[in-house]
C-alpha cells in the first residue's frame, strides 16, 4: 500500500457520512496538501492533524480540540467543509460552490465575501446587494472569475 493511500477507507467513511455530495477524492487531496498525509502535522500558524485545524475553529465544531486524533481531525474537517459549502447559497453550481467552500476553507470566508463582492461590483457595475440576497446571476460566481479579486488589496 502506498503512504497517501493507507486512510483511503477512513477519508471514504467520513465523507460519505458528513458531505456525501462530495467525492472523497478531493478529501484525500486536501489531506495531501494540507499535510502531505502526515496526522502529526502542525502548521507554523497552529493548525494541526491531517486537515490542519485551527484548535479554535476545531474546538467550534464539537466542542472540543481532536487535533491530531486521525478519525476526530477527518470528522471535524470534513463537518467544517461541508459547513462552508452550505454557506455559499449565492453559488449554484455544485463544482463551484465546492471551489468557494475549499477557498473559505483556507482562507476565511470573510475574505472570500470581499473576494465576491470585488468581482460582482466589477461585473456589474454596482455593489453586491448586501447579505449577496437578490444578487444577479454572473461571473462573479465562477472561482475562476472570482479568484482574480483575491490578488486586490482587500
Amino acid at each position: 500500500m502506498l503512504y497517501e493511500d493507507r486512510f483511503d477507507s477512513l477519508i471514504g467513511y467520513h465523507t460519505e457520512r458528513i458531505f456525501p455530495a462530495c467525492d472523497w477524492r478531493l478529501i484525500k487531496a486536501q489531506v495531501g496538501q494540507e499535510s502531505a498525509f502526515n496526522p502529526r502535522a502542525k502548521s507554523g500558524c497552529g493548525a494541526q492533524g491531517l486537515l490542519q485545524l485551527m484548535p479554535q475553529t476545531d474546538l467550534s465544531i464539537d466542542n472540543k480540540i481532536d487535533g491530531f486524533d486521525i478519525e476526530g481531525n477527518l470528522d471535524n474537517g470534513i463537518r467544517y467543509l461541508s459547513e462552508q459549502y452550505s454557506k455559499f447559497t449565492e453559488v449554484a453550481e455544485h463544482n463551484e460552490k465546492i471551489k468557494f467552500a475549499l477557498a473559505s476553507y483556507n482562507g476565511g470566508r470573510g475574505y472570500v465575501n470581499k473576494a465576491i463582492e470585488l468581482a460582482y461590483a466589477s461585473e456589474m457595475k454596482m455593489p453586491m446587494p448586501l447579505g449577496h440576497k437578490g444578487a444577479r446571476p454572473g461571473q462573479w460566481q465562477s472561482w475562476d472569475f472570482t479568484k482574480e479579486m483575491l490578488k486586490s488589496p482587500l
